[in-house]
């Protein structure tokens, strides 16, 4: 399972992410998550990712990021 997602321009560094289970990347303003937490079953829950960033003006930001699981997303 891969999570990605790129935050709106209005927020930049320092940019962290991650949470148990989870390994984390962050590139510029794109957070790649890869599920390394083993098998899980059917209505599984994972722990939430947790985004740390700096808002680097005033505004209100849409954020929405995506889940792909075996290149299916």
């Amino acid at each position: 399972i891969t999570v990605v997602d790129t935050l709106p321009p209005m927020f930049g560094a320092p940019i962290t992410a991650g949470a148990l289970g989870w390994s984390c990347g962050v590139v510029g303003r794109v957070i790649t998550c890869n599920w390394s937490g083993g098998n899980i079953g059917p209505q599984t829950s994972m722990t939430q990712i947790t985004v740390t960033a700096v808002a680097t003006s005033v505004g209100v930001a849409q954020n929405c990021g995506w889940a792909r699981l075996n290149g299916v997303v």
